[in-house]
């Protein structure tokens, strides 16, 4: 079908119209002046589209080997690990669940300092035990296989910490 207008309203509207579950759309890279100027369609079609949106960037493809799933443990991140997890299953890919705990601007020392006169730990370790029992609880429900399975707590900041592990596991997917 084509369809004459703004790309992202048209494949919006189209979504709307014929109840797509998935949208997939190419990138040409632009550069970040380029996309400021021109906008990005694939930007606006993830923040937009009431589908879930899959960008392809412009290389070779290649079977799934890894797959990264960023949750903030929230209802939508749980539906995006659910379509991770089935994408997984299905391509026979590794499955990397990642969590990050937003520490942007905290001072490491205060993180590391104990946090009671006589405490055995630091801040930075209770919240990480918080952290780890919210996460257990998160994915309670779902059935996980631990052989193509690995869970990652990072502390930064959410959108570099998932770029860097998407870097260090060579991730062939991001879901989130």
């Amino acid at each position: 079908e084509t369809l004459l207008g703004e790309p992202y309203e048209e494949l919006t509207h189209s979504v709307q119209q014929e109840g797509y579950d998935l949208v997939v759309a190419g990138t040409r890279g632009h550069t970040a002046l380029k996309q400021l100027v021109l906008g990005s369609t694939a930007k606006r079609l993830i923040h937009n589209c009431p589908a879930s949106v899959w960008i392809v960037k412009d290389n070779e493809m290649r079977p799934l080997t890894s797959i990264l799933a960023a949750v903030d443990m929230s209802d939508v991140s749980g539906r995006a690990l659910s379509e991770a997890i089935w994408m997984a299953h299905q391509s026979g890919a590794q499955l990397h669940i990642l969590h990050v705990v937003e520490s942007t601007g905290l001072n490491a020392r205060l993180l590391d300092s104990k946090v009671a006169a006589g405490a055995d730990k630091t801040l930075r370790e209770l919240i990480e035990n918080e952290v780890s029992e919210q996460m257990q609880q998160f994915l309670s429900p779902i059935t996980l296989d631990p052989q193509t399975t690995t869970k990652h707590l990072r502390w930064g900041s959410p959108a570099p910490e998932t770029v860097h592990l998407a870097m260090e596991i060579k991730a062939d997917l991001i879901v989130m």
